[in-house]
């Protein structure tokens, strides 16, 4: 009898083992697929858009405190993180262009756009007639992922210090808030939606800028 149950037994309790650890693999599959989608880049193409006038002679402008090159090696910022509905991190959203000067690019079409000729400088110049210090510049693009949809908020902070006849005036921040969702389209929706909110901060921004260098 002991003979006869033994290979039984035995077969059972492998089989009953086995299973066991595929169900745990497969978990283990699933929810290392479920963690990380990897990280997402977005981009920024600017194009004026504000059209602002009344702007005349050389403008400089200058950023208080310039991002850090690569030298040779490819620096990326971390501006935002991917999760799912569950609120599970999935990734970050990634720029190759330091907010700084993604802000700057768009200031410069701008002011230029408005009539300036601009110079952009480490320092501003002793005695300077007409200079905008740009003294900080926040992005935030965060998203939240589900199998049929896309939501992407986006969150933009700029403090500007516009200079007239070698003084600066009045430091001034603005902000801009987009958020966007598409269940088609996804792969591009947070480089438009951050691209939204850059535009906004240009509508409220440079028209005041331009009124307060030029007022006399």
């Amino acid at each position: 009898m002991l003979k006869t149950r033994s290979p039984i037994g035995s077969s059972i309790t492998i089989g009953s083992r086995t299973i066991w650890l595929l169900a745990t693999l497969l978990i283990t599959i699933l929810s290392a697929g479920c963690a990380s989608v990897g990280d997402q880049r977005v981009e920024v193409l600017y194009q004026r858009s504000v059209h602002a006038s009344g702007g005349s002679g050389d403008l400089y402008i200058v950023e208080e405190a310039p991002p850090p090159t690569g030298g040779t090696s490819t620096i990326q910022w971390v501006i935002g993180e991917i999760r799912n509905k569950d609120g599970e991190k999935l990734g970050n959203t990634v720029t190759d262009t330091a907010p700084m000067d993604i802000l700057m690019t768009a200031y410069t079409q701008e002011f230029k756009s408005a009539g300036y000729n601009t110079v952009q400088l480490n320092t501003m110049p002793p005695g300077t007639a007409k200079g905008m210090v740009l003294k900080s510049a926040t992005v935030k693009v965060d998203e939240v992922k589900s199998p049929t949809n896309l939501e992407v908020k986006t969150k933009v902070t700029v403090s500007v210090e516009p200079w007239r006849d070698g003084r600066a005036l009045t430091k001034t921040e603005y902000e801009a808030d987009y958020t966007e969702s598409a269940v088609t389209g996804r792969d591009a929706l947070a480089s438009k939606a951050l691209l939204q909110a850059i535009q906004t901060i240009m509508k409220r921004s440079v028209p005041d800028i331009v009124k307060t260098i030029e007022q006399k």
